[in-house]
């Protein structure tokens, strides 16, 4: 009985090792994560960091904006609810 590795050839094994090894450590496949170096991993960190602050400020600033807007509705809805108030009684 055969276990299929005693049967190869010390070249063919190698070989079969090869494939294996290429196999499993090869070239990155689609859904596979990539390998980076430490330096291009700091950089690529770098560019997210600074388009998640540059996201975080525009969000910021809209928030201020809406803000400013919501106290000016306010303030026109008090003023017509005085002057609705004012000529009810009057």
């Amino acid at each position: 009985m055969s276990n299929g590795i005693g049967d190869m050839n010390p070249a063919a094994f190698s070989k079969h090792s090869r494939d294996k090894m290429m196999h499993m450590n090869g070239p990155p496949q689609p859904g596979q994560p990539f390998k980076f170096t430490v330096s291009e991993s700091c950089d690529r960190i770098k560019e997210e960091f600074n388009f998640l602050q540059a996201q975080y400020h525009n969000a910021k600033m809209e928030v201020e904006k809406l803000i400013q807007e919501k106290t000016e509705m306010q303030r026109h809805y008090v003023m017509y609810y005085e002057m609705g108030v004012f000529f009810f009684f009057f």
